[in-house]
């Protein structure tokens, strides 16, 4: 079976690491007190900005387990690989997201 190859379970040892680091980033979001304070903001900014680009590590890594097969329009992960690369430029895009980020992060490490 595939899943006694090293190189597909490396791949799926990535998935799965990328996959729970976006749950405790999204988690720490959604804990994260103050409705609109700026540590809030930054928070949910972090974690969708990493969301993303989880996401399409992932389903990069799923293409190479399955292969070119993974493209064939009757298979769900064509839509996933394709639908994934929406999020980088659905507003506010990971562009925008790193500005907004890293804005923060001088303005809150200032004392």
């Amino acid at each position: 079976p595939i899943g006694h190859n090293p190189i597909i379970q490396r791949y799926i040892a990535e998935m799965s690491v990328a996959l729970a680091a976006t749950r405790q980033l999204s988690m720490h979001a959604a804990l994260t007190p103050g409705v609109g304070s700026p540590e809030r903001i930054l928070a949910v900014n972090q974690a969708k900005y990493f969301a993303v680009e989880s996401a399409m590590k992932v389903t990069d890594l799923a293409l190479r387990v399955c292969g070119g097969r993974g493209l064939f329009k009757e298979y769900p992960l064509e839509r996933y690989y394709r639908d994934v690369r929406a999020g980088v430029v659905m507003n506010p895009s990971t562009d925008t997201l790193l500005l907004q980020i890293g804005r923060a992060e001088l303005y809150l490490s200032v004392p």
